[in-house]
């Protein structure tokens, strides 16, 4: 059908979420105005920052389970359990990190994924060369620019994995060992196994892969956006 603009206005518009629970309800994230909601499709959007720590917001995800928001900021990451309305700082091992990417498993309440910015640019390494075994973190350690973090149970226990800078990814809805992240520096990565092992995929070298996503009853089907380099599907 027709597109139409409905807002926010002159903004750079970092992620979008919409709550399951409440299709009407969407979130939108600005680079340098914040947090906005709209509670009637996007028809208009209010901004909704309050106590959030960085107006530079770079990546939101919204719990199936209970319809909190999670914004990762320029300044770590953040939660509202009030849909925005009021906001905290989440895991303080995140205080100065730029966080860029969030995932949620669908169906695995415990389980979160934060990617952070790698400083410096690209090493040559990658999300895929994680042959290396992954590096528990304890309750008080910061965290390394540039790594992905993951926990099954809530953050009571994190996993840390060396990679480049991840710009987002995606979780199967049937299997969260199932995962694909897109890195504008390495490319494009999928893990079968919760990232005991993963793999580049070779024909995204050089296209600068952002954004990836899977259709909710089919992992096969894969969208994948890149900085330069167009749109591109896999069935």
């Amino acid at each position: 059908g027709p597109w139409e603009f409905v807002g926010p206005a002159c903004a750079f518009v970092r992620a979008v979420e919409v709550d399951a629970r409440d299709p009407v309800t969407c979130y939108a994230a600005l680079d340098d105005q914040g947090v906005f909601r709209s509670e009637d499709g996007g028809q208009s959007w209010v901004p909704k920052s309050l106590g959030l720590g960085s107006r530079k917001v770079t990546s939101l995800a919204v719990p199936r389970q209970d319809g909190t928001v999670l914004a990762g900021t320029r300044d770590g990451l953040w939660i509202s359990s009030d849909k925005g309305e009021t906001w905290s700082r989440l895991h303080d091992r995140y205080r100065g990190s730029e966080v860029l990417c969030v995932l949620l498993s669908p169906h695995d309440p415990g389980f979160l994924l934060v990617g952070t910015r790698k400083q410096g640019g690209s090493s040559g390494g990658a999300a895929g060369a994680s042959k290396t075994a992954p590096t528990r973190l304890s309750a008080s350690e910061s965290v390394d620019a540039g790594h992905l973090h993951l926990t099954h149970n809530g953050g009571a226990n994190w996993w840390t994995f060396p990679t480049d800078t991840v710009n987002g990814g995606c979780v199967a809805t049937d299997n969260s060992r199932l995962m694909y992240l897109a890195s504008a520096d390495s490319g494009l990565f999928r893990t079968q196994d919760g990232f005991e092992t993963s793999e580049r995929l070779q024909s995204f070298q050089g296209k600068q892969p952002l954004c990836v996503a899977l259709a909710p009853n089919d992992s096969n089907a894969v969208l994948v956006g890149t900085l330069h380099a167009g749109l591109y599907r896999s069935f």
